[in-house]
This record gives C-alpha cells, structure tokens and sequence, in this order.
C-alpha cells in the first residue's frame, strides 16, 4: 500500500464529501427560496397566462425548475466530475469529451425525468388522497426496468463494450465457470474503453435478468491478474446467489413508498402554508424536493448499513468460492491505490456515506481468512 496514495486518497476523499454536503445545502436552499419567495407560484400563472393545456403547463415549469437547478449545480458539478479528478492524476479526459457526456446525461435524465413527474402530478390531480401509492408503483417500475435495460441501452451510450479479446480467453473461462457454479446465467463477458476517459479500474456484473453480463474496464485487465479478477467478480456473482437484489428492491421500494407517504402530508401543509392551489399544484415541485432531501438524511444511513452487510456477506462468499484470499486481498490493496480510495476512513464517514465496509476491514477479513487457512 503506498503511504503517498494513500494521504492523496484521504484530500480526495475529503474533499469529495464537501462537494457532496455543499451542493445538497445549495440546492436546499434554492428549493426553499422558490417557495418562501413565492416565486414558484409567480412562475406558474405566468405559464398559465398562456392558457397551454395542464399537462403543458406542467412540462414548461419542470423544464424551467430544472434548467435552473442546473445553471445552480454546474460549477460544483464541473469541479468534482472535471477538475477535482485532474488535480489528482484520475483523469485525462478532454474537456470537449467531458461535455458530450454531460449533455448525454442530462438528455437521457430529462426523457426519464420529465414524464415521470408529469405522471405523479397526474396522480396527484386524479387521486389526491391515494396518489403516493401509484406515483411509488411507477418510480419502483421505472427502477427496475432501468437495472435491466441500462446495459444494452444506456451503457453503450458512454462506453464502447466488446467480448474479450483472444488473449484473455483463459480469464473468460474462469469468469463463465464461476458464474455457473453460483448457478448464474450471463450473457457473455465484456471489456469496455474505461482508459479513454480515466485511469481508474472497475469489475462489475451488470444488469439484471436476461441482460446480466461480466464486465471489465481495460485498465483492469492490464493491471490485475487472472486470480485477483475472479475474486472481485465473486464478490459480485454473490450478490445474485444471495438474491441481494431483489432483496435490495424490496427495501428501497418500502422507503419510496414511505417517502411519497410523507410527502402526501407535506404538500397537504403546504397547501395552507405556502398557499399552493392545490396538491396537484405544479408549484409544490419544490417543496416536494425539500420532503424528499429531508427524508433522504434520515435513510441514507440506515439504507448504507444495510448496504455494508450484504456487502461483507458477498465479501465471505467471494473467499469461500475462489479460496483465494490473498488475490483478493491484493485486489483490494490495488484498487485503494489506483482509484485513490480511502483506506481507513473515520467510523462516522463509514456509518453515513459509505455503501461498502472500509477497505482495512476487507483486506483484514481476507488475511484472517488465509491464516486459517494454514492452520
């Protein structure tokens, strides 16, 4: 492990975290001044002087609402994604190339955005008092149907994915066995152009259904082993075998049911406080924001605890079914180093914004496992 990397790790980490608690406050804020202003009702009539159909009305202000949110957002946004990683040799990516994904997130954010909030503010005007159960129903659809169709849909928009080249041939062996022996269907095993943009490395199983695929970024394939890859894609093959998933979907669909719940009592309030014309009121966008971030702060731990126990039961499985403790753990060592992440981060940063144990913890549970193993 290289101390160097390592206090680089610990700056970047940090001021990550900064960039992420700054622009949650920021949009905070700006949320709270269109409704405290009145300017979000002021924004509406004037739409609506227009006499355009509700569903237009509706359309022009969350473009508006957005655009704005945007504007807000790019400079922090540029700064994390743009610069932040050019200070610390992540990144070689071209300024130009950068915007092109930028603008294809936003595009692709829009045609998922857009019409699902026309949709909840349809429910909204259809069915006041039960719209959080269907306006729930139809985010959990979205997000299932997004976990299957992202990696013949959305990936390939950003990335170039190919089967692996002859000369990985034994390595793709290895990887479909593995896949059977946790009784796994993939549809192949993929390398993508990762090196084009950075030079970070990444393994992961992707998609869901009959779109799973092994995938592997480039820059992994010319810095680990053989044995060091199939223990990452182990630990993601576990996630399947212990049904991680559905189980992941069943928990994040009780909080969005539980969120839009709450957030049919806070547009009821803001009907009276904030003199909205009425829970389908297109001008509550805002104040639905605020609901929706404010609950964020109390789940997003419990939902990251929850995270860290499937992950460190995946991390088991992955030692157990490869019984290659060291190549995991000198994958870890390697991926600390090489995507500067850190090590050894303080217990409350892990307890709130962290999905996975910390790396220490991980390397520790494989060497643990090696010395029993010589026992």
């Amino acid at each position: 492990m290289s101390t160097e990397r390592q206090d680089s790790a610990k700056k970047y980490a940090k001021q990550k975290r900064w960039v992420f608690i700054l622009d949650f406050l920021i949009n905070g804020f700006v949320a709270l001044i269109w409704v405290f202003s009145g300017f979000s009702i002021w924004l509406r009539e004037f739409i609506s002087l227009n006499n355009f159909p509700l569903i237009v009305t509706n359309g022009l202000f969350i473009l508006v609402y957005g655009f704005v949110a945007f504007v807000i957002s790019s400079p922090l946004t540029y700064y994390s994604e743009f610069l932040l990683p050019k200070r610390y040799e992540l990144s070689h990516e071209r300024l130009s190339s950068w915007l092109t994904d930028q603008t294809k997130s936003l595009a692709i954010s829009g045609a998922i955005g857009i019409p699902l909030l026309l949709l909840i503010y349809w429910f909204l005007s259809i069915a006041p008092q039960t719209w959080w159960i269907w306006a729930a129903a139809i985010v959990v659809t979205i997000s299932v149907l997004f976990a299957n169709l992202y990696p013949v849909l959305i990936a390939p928009i950003f990335n170039k994915f190919v089967p692996l080249a002859d000369q990985h041939n034994e390595l793709e062996q290895k990887l479909t066995n593995l896949a059977r022996q946790a009784n796994t269907h993939v549809a192949g095993v993929f390398q993508f152009d990762m090196s084009r943009r950075t030079k970070t490395a990444n393994a992961a199983l992707m998609g869901f259904s009959n779109t799973k695929r092994i995938v592997l970024s480039d820059t992994i394939l010319e810095n680990y082993t053989d044995d060091e890859i199939e223990t990452i894609l182990a630990h993601e093959l576990a996630h399947h075998v212990h049904n991680d998933l559905p189980l992941s979907i069943l928990v994040n669909s009780v909080i969005i049911i539980l969120t839009f719940f709450l957030a049919s009592f806070g547009l009821q309030w803001g009907i009276h406080f904030f003199n909205f014309a009425s829970i389908s009121d297109i001008a509550n966008l805002p104040l639905l924001e605020i609901i929706f971030g404010l609950f964020s702060i109390l789940v997003f731990p419990i939902q990251n605890t929850f995270s860290r126990i499937l992950e460190k039961r995946a991390d088991t499985y992955a030692l157990k079914i490869t019984n290659k403790p060291i190549p995991f753990a000198t994958a870890l060592t390697k991926l600390s180093d090489q995507n500067l992440a850190e090590l050894d981060p303080d217990p409350w940063i892990e307890f709130f914004m962290h999905s996975h144990p910390s790396i220490s913890k991980r390397i520790l549970m494989a060497e643990q496992y090696a010395e029993n193993q010589n026992e």
